[in-house]
């Protein structure tokens, strides 16, 4: 598995880059799911535009394509931008998760003092909560459907990132399943695995149509900006050039919309996203005024002025949330 490990690092390595805190991996990070969907392990196949980023010293993962490495399905309700994702729990199951699920499942319906067969585990992802609901599906003798659960504090909000994709803390998603998760840091290895001991799930309630288990953040309020007067757009992919054809080519120290770059102030936009003139509040920046645009800036993408073509490229690439200034 190590000479496998090496592999999927050596083939896969990218540039690490930071700033303020966040750091942003490329596939140089290796998560690996350890007999959980099949009896052997297994590297988790990330896509090249949805890598594991690591946001204020946590690692978050794409949800759908760490579900689908852990035997898991996924749900997606849009309105909401929740996302579920559910293991079954079949004590005769050929996954390995699977009768984990039902062996912790039966522990907390004997916990809770309930007579009924284990269905399934389900965690319900909202973007912009730093909470999660998880909750044991169970069937009772008359064929119907009641659920237990509680609520999961994760160690981060989740991010819908630029592309779409909805980001998870890795850490407290796992633990939430009641999984293991260790780190070896000279591979950059991130490692989910079952417990050798099962786990009893505990303070679990009955879950009805009324029950709130997950509460969503308040996505109206800017974490680092004084003034409430905001909009959340959401998290956007930042990065960085400066005044001068070295960085701005044929467009040298010009903006599309107004004169000269100002570094500090001004930034590039996709209008169709942010319109031109606006002004947001970035976390980490602060307040910045949309005067500028690019052909590789579309959709949640800023491009941040600076001051020189080096302080650019030192900088990178990060990730961070935006709001706009409401008039």
């Amino acid at each position: 598995m190590k000479n496998l490990r090496k592999s999927a690092v050596v083939l896969a390595a990218a540039a690490l880059t930071a700033f303020g805190g966040m750091n942003v991996f490329a596939a140089e990070t290796v998560v690996e799911v350890d007999s959980l969907a099949y009896e052997t392990p297994e590297i988790v196949n990330f896509s090249a535009d949805d890598q594991p980023v690591e946001i204020n010293n946590t690692l978050y993962v794409p949800s759908r394509a760490m579900a689908d490495a852990m035997g898991m399905r996924t749900e997606w309700d849009q309105e909401s931008l929740t996302a579920k994702l559910i293991v079954s729990a079949d004590s005769d199951s050929s996954k390995p998760i699977e009768r984990y699920a039902y062996k912790i499942s039966q522990s907390g319906a004997d916990a809770a003092g309930i007579s009924a067969i284990p269905a399934d585990i389900t965690l319900e992802l909202t973007a912009d909560s730093a909470n999660a609901a998880v909750k044991f599906g169970y069937i009772d003798a008359s064929g119907t459907r009641i659920e237990l659960g509680r609520t999961s504090e994760l160690d981060g909000k989740v991010k819908l990132m630029g592309g779409g994709t909805l980001m998870f803390p890795l850490r407290s998603v796992i633990e939430s399943f009641y999984l293991e998760l260790s780190w070896e840091q000279e591979s950059r290895t991130a490692s989910v695995t079952i417990p050798d001991v099962a786990v009893i799930p505990d303070g679990l309630v009955p879950v009805t149509a009324d029950t709130n288990l997950n509460i969503a953040g308040n996505t109206a309020e800017a974490s680092g900006a004084e003034n409430s007067n905001m909009v959340y757009l959401g998290t956007f992919r930042i990065s960085h050039y400066a005044p001068g054809a070295e960085s701005n080519g044929a467009w040298g120290n010009a903006t599309a919309w107004a004169g000269a770059i100002t570094p500090g102030r001004t930034i590039a936009v996709d209008k169709d996203v942010i319109e031109p003139l606006s002004w947001v509040y970035i976390d980490g920046y602060g307040y910045r005024c949309a005067e500028d645009c690019g052909g590789a800036i579309v959709g949640n993408k800023i491009d941040v002025a600076v001051a020189s073509y080096a302080e650019a490229m030192r900088l990178g690439v990060v990730y961070k949330d935006v709001y706009l200034c409401a008039e």
